[in-house]
């Protein structure tokens, strides 16, 4: 995907997200984003689900070594913060996770 699809690809889901009542304030969604990527962990869970196209929960909990509830935490702050989501049984980066791994920490990812 190219920068212009996934620039397309954001404006759409933001729009949608602001619909859902997602987006409501953006100075709390900055800030609940920035919390979100202070953890290193979870910055490296954002790659990591961004390798393929979605993870299981039991995947990312034996690849990071951590408990259940851990992965849990963790992965609830990032779908809080709209970086990932949980489809059909898979944790899958959203166009807001797309676009910041695209942007700032893509060393060495192609994303799906």
């Amino acid at each position: 995907m190219d920068k212009d699809e996934l620039s397309i690809e954001i404006k759409k889901w933001a729009e949608k997200m602001r619909k859902e009542g997602k987006m409501e304030n953006p100075t709390k969604d900055h800030k609940i984003a920035l919390d979100a990527l202070q953890n290193p962990l979870r910055r490296d869970l954002l790659k990591f689900i961004g390798t393929s196209s979605g993870k299981t929960i039991d995947e990312i909990t034996k690849e990071f070594k951590m408990d259940l509830t851990q992965t849990k935490y963790h992965l609830g702050m990032l779908e809080k913060s709209l970086f990932i989501e949980h489809k059909d049984d898979l944790y899958i980066l959203t166009p807001r996770g797309k676009g910041y791994i695209n942007a700032v920490d893509w060393w060495g990812y192609d994303i799906e």
